[in-house]
């Protein structure tokens, strides 16, 4: 990840492509850039040119993406640690069956709703293939 974002860095400063400025909300002096959420942000703007701070910025901005969902149902508390890192566990399996004892977890009720949808056998009613796939049946898909 560091490679390729450094590889766009460079790429931006002969114009040839990739980042080379982004814009960053500019608040009073003392606050924390990285607390400010862009989208809600109605205070005044900067440019920032500096790879080393380009890329620290986006670096952050992703890691504060990736775990936006820490906090969910799915991310950690009782349903994440039965379903196990990677969901590979018994309940997991039972979950996929169906059969998973949502109700005795004290869960939201839309996420017993999500599981007790997940568990619903899927049915197989899908036309029958040749294997066969003709050049404009892939360009149109």
């Amino acid at each position: 990840m560091f490679r390729t974002i450094g590889a766009c860095l460079r790429s931006g400063h002969d114009n040839s492509g990739g980042i080379s400025r982004i814009d960053v909300p500019h608040p009073p002096p003392g606050t924390n850039v990285q607390s400010i959420d862009p989208k809600s942000w109605t205070g005044p703007w900067r440019s920032l040119t500096d790879p080393d701070k380009i890329g620290f910025l986006v670096c952050a901005s992703n890691s504060q993406q990736y775990n936006q969902a820490e906090s969910a149902p799915f991310g950690s508390g009782i349903l994440a640690s039965r379903l196990g890192d990677i969901t590979t566990s018994a309940e997991a399996q039972a979950l996929l069956s169906g059969a998973l004892p949502i109700d005795s977890m004290n869960l939201l009720p839309e996420t017993t709703a999500i599981l007790k949808f997940l568990g619903i056998p899927y049915a197989k009613t899908l036309p029958p293939t040749r294997g066969i796939i003709h050049p404009s049946q892939f360009v149109d898909t």
